[in-house]
């Protein structure tokens, strides 16, 4: 293939790793030069290591947060707060948080390496702008409460979650296979014969979803408009299109069945969705197609609310 495209490779730099306890290492040639079999390699940033686990790589960016810490708190002499706290969100906590959907640790260890450098970096802080002492110096919860702070493991869990939605919602490419039951969404999540398949993205994306139902169960838009179309096939279509009018995040479709004024039953399908750039709580605002007088009338007995921030 090198050859064919003219693209030579060094053999020299490059390095072969064996995955799996099967493995059978292999020895492996370009243009008859053996390469290295290394325990753990460096591709796109990531310290990968033959078993799968993360903690060289949790070990090598905390090294390289805690280095960005002392230079951040020797550059900055200021006691202003909110400036130490800016450069932490701007220089230090994305070095703990890039890409964490992929290398995201299970391990106690692991955690506990990463949250040592916020936690050193607010201790730092209340020393410096409150005064503290080490023998007066509140806990780090305590201290991430005072300063609005997660801890990084909260934040990585909401950015699991936040990846895992975009899957869902065609963003990128799908992976996840739902079977679609009386309790609403269901993930297909197979068991797992060792540690890091069970703790890789997918089954532990599948897991914080079903953990956090009540939030996050619904926002499968595919998913939720069959479920609120169980009365009027034709409700998919009217829900999408008004979905689409809307240009507002899907929070949870419900059906309603309810008696009219004229005693004739109907379903109310309630679609609940949150607008990404507004804080404010609106009335109900109903949306309906151009041609919805042109519908037939079994379908007209169907409507659909929109309510922001609920």
């Amino acid at each position: 293939w090198s050859k064919e495209w003219q693209l030579p490779l060094a053999a020299h730099k490059c390095n072969s790793l064996h995955l799996g306890r099967a493995n059978r290492k292999m020895q492996y040639t370009i243009e008859s030069s053996s390469l290295d079999q290394k325990e753990q390699v460096k591709d796109l940033g990531f310290l990968i290591q033959k078993n799968l686990k993360f903690s060289l790589h949790c070990d090598f960016i905390a090294n390289k947060a805690k280095t960005a810490c002392h230079i951040i708190l020797r550059a900055l002499r200021t006691k202003n707060k909110d400036v130490l706290m800016k450069a932490f969100s701007i220089y230090i906590r994305p070095i703990l948080e890039s890409a964490s959907a992929v290398f995201n640790p299970y391990q106690c260890k692991d955690k506990k390496v990463l949250e040592k450098v916020q936690n050193y970096f607010t201790r730092r802080l209340f020393m410096r702008c409150y005064n503290h002492t080490w023998a007066d110096m509140p806990s780090a919860q305590i201290r991430n409460d005072k300063l609005g702070l997660e801890s990084l493991e909260k934040r990585r869990e909401e950015i699991d979650i936040r990846v895992a939605k975009n899957l869902l919602r065609g963003k990128n490419p799908h992976y996840f296979k739902i079977y679609y039951t009386r309790n609403g969404m269901n993930f297909n999540n197979p068991g797992s014969r060792y540690g890091y398949r069970h703790n890789s993205f997918f089954p532990r994306a599948a897991r914080l979803l079903v953990r956090t139902e009540n939030q996050t169960k619904l926002l499968l838009l595919s998913a939720t408009l069959i479920y609120g179309c169980i009365f009027y096939p034709g409700m998919m279509v009217y829900s999408a299109y008004a979905l689409h009018r809307s240009k507002k995040e899907l929070l949870r479709i419900t059906s309603v069945k309810r008696t009219n004024d004229q005693g004739n039953k109907i379903f109310q399908i309630l679609v609940i969705i949150q607008s990404e750039d507004s804080d404010q709580q609106e009335d109900c605002e109903e949306y309906a197609p151009d041609h919805y007088q042109d519908w037939p009338t079994s379908r007209m007995n169907t409507k659909i609310y929109f309510v922001e921030n609920v």
